[in-house]
């Protein structure tokens, strides 16, 4: 992750929550924070400031980590508003306000949600000046990381599915699928049942916590990854076929598929060094 200083991180809260409601969400969290004695709400202001406090202690951050923690600020900001209204007898602000923000909020829905072509949200986010944001230290394409996720997944299993089903059906019944990174085990693991594939496992993040499952480690599948690092535990690496995932992140665009024999120690030991968090 990169380096984000307090005052961008609750710039960038602005931009994802729509900047019309920055006044809602303000004067809620004042309001939740001023509330005495036993009263529940306060709790949903403690959260946002605890949430926040351990991001900028942290240095680093996606918008989305303290975003999550904003709804019940945006809604005490609209009983204020509410309330504010009816004590002058001013109601007529308050349709206005509500379409105002959920004007602003159609118009910007297709940076957030996949609702357009993906060549129609590269030409939309070109026209209103938004390129992908830098979140993190890797290489970013013309798709936002959120949405270069949600695209090539059967592009990237249906090659892994050819190279398996193409096994000696010796090796088919012992081999197991190993993804470098937890995305491509996810998709394997979705669309490759009915593929015939077996569940995959990776050491990355959460999945190495999860095992090597059934697999010994005579027969891989590798998806993805570094082949140097490969041929640290196998004696035999044979490329087998490669994917192309169209606007997928660049870092996992063009990834191959290894057949890997021979390990060089107990898959055990090698889950032992293949495991990565970050």
């Amino acid at each position: 992750m990169l380096a984000v200083p307090p005052l961008d991180l609750f710039t960038q809260q602005i931009l994802v929550w729509n900047p019309l409601v920055l006044p809602l969400w303000l004067v809620g969290g004042v309001a939740l924070l001023r509330r005495t004695g036993d009263d529940p709400g306060r709790i949903f202001a403690a959260i946002f400031v605890t949430t926040a406090a351990i991001l900028i202690a942290n240095g680093t951050s996606r918008p989305n980590y303290l975003a999550l923690a904003m709804p019940p600020l945006i809604a005490a900001g609209a009983i204020e508003l509410e309330r504010a209204a009816s004590r002058r007898g001013l109601r007529w602000p308050l349709p206005l306000v509500a379409v105002l923000i959920a004007g602003l909020g159609l118009a910007g829905a297709p940076l957030t949600l996949p609702i357009l072509p993906v060549s129609e949200l590269i030409s939309f986010k070109a026209a209103v000046g938004l390129g992908a944001p830098q979140m993190e230290d890797r290489e970013v394409g013309a798709l936002d990381p959120h949405f270069a996720d949600m695209i090539g997944w059967e592009e990237i299993v249906d090659p892994v599915a050819e190279v398996y089903s193409a096994l000696p059906s010796e090796d088919r019944e012992r081999a197991g699928i190993l993804a470098s990174n937890y995305s491509e085990a996810g998709a394997i693991d979705l669309l490759g049942p009915e593929r015939g594939l077996p569940a995959a496992i990776s050491p990355h993040n959460n999945y190495w916590l999860w095992g090597t499952g059934e697999a010994d480690g005579s027969v891989m599948l590798l998806g993805g990854g570094r082949v140097e690092l490969w041929r640290e535990h196998w004696g035999s690496i044979e490329e087998a076929a490669t994917w192309d995932c169209g606007h997928c992140l660049p870092g996992r665009n063009h990834g191959m598929v290894y057949i890997a024999r021979s390990p060089r120690t107990p898959l055990s030991q090698i889950w032992q060094a293949l495991r990565r968090y970050n």
